[in-house]
């Protein structure tokens, strides 16, 4: 057998023979205490609060000013909308004023003549049947085009206006004043307001003028 092996060294047979000693609570509490300064939250000091509360008050007026930025800038959107909007509505209305302007100048003079027919038809017994059927149709169509803005010009016994009347003739009057029209050979039309003919008339040369030329 080795002879190592049956004689341990003198520290084993020293150490095997002494019991471990006791760990105090104090030794414990004092290796884990350490540094937990890392660890601890700091509180902001008094100095510092100020500022953050200053800071916090810029950053919101700030927001507040973009906010209100955006949020002119949507009002004015809308507005441009709007405005975008109503000028379209306008145009649209033109355009389709402009077309019925056209077609209506164009029936006018059918107008005129199936006006004249019915009166020349009026005055025929033999032909009243005729004329009423006819008058009907012609009533319905006449206020067809009132419902689509045309307006009629009949201005007998009325002021001549130049703007609105066409003259073809002074003829004295003893019953008219003068400057007034005395008969209307042709009636004149608007349209939503729009002169679209002038009316054709015959104005009084007044009193005084019917006196000489009868004298």
């Amino acid at each position: 057998m080795d002879e190592a092996a049956m004689h341990p060294p003198a520290d084993a047979k020293k150490d095997s023979g002494k019991p471990c000693d006791p760990v105090s609570p104090k030794s414990v509490a004092a290796a884990t205490s350490g540094d937990t300064s890392k660890d601890t939250v700091r509180e902001p000091s008094e100095e510092a609060t100020p500022k953050i509360s200053e800071s916090l008050e810029n950053q919101l007026k700030e927001l507040q000013t973009k906010l209100d930025a955006t949020h002119t800038r949507y009002l004015q959107a809308l507005a441009d909308l709007d405005n975008l909007r109503k000028r379209f509505a306008k145009e649209r209305q033109t355009l389709i004023q402009q077309a019925a302007a056209t077609l209506i100048e164009a029936l006018l003079p059918i107008l005129d003549h199936f006006q004249k027919g019915l009166e020349a038809a009026e005055q025929k017994d033999e032909l009243q049947t005729l004329y009423k059927g006819f008058n009907m149709i012609f009533e319905q169509l006449y206020r067809t085009l009132c419902e689509n803005g045309l307006q009629p010009i009949n201005p007998a016994g009325a002021t001549f206006d130049p703007n609105l009347h066409e003259c073809v003739a002074h003829q004295p009057s003893d019953t008219v004043d003068d400057g007034n029209v005395i008969a209307v050979i042709r009636i004149g039309y608007r349209l939503y307001g729009h002169l679209l003919r002038p009316a054709t008339v015959v104005v009084s040369s007044g009193i005084k003028k019917a006196e000489a030329a009868r004298s």
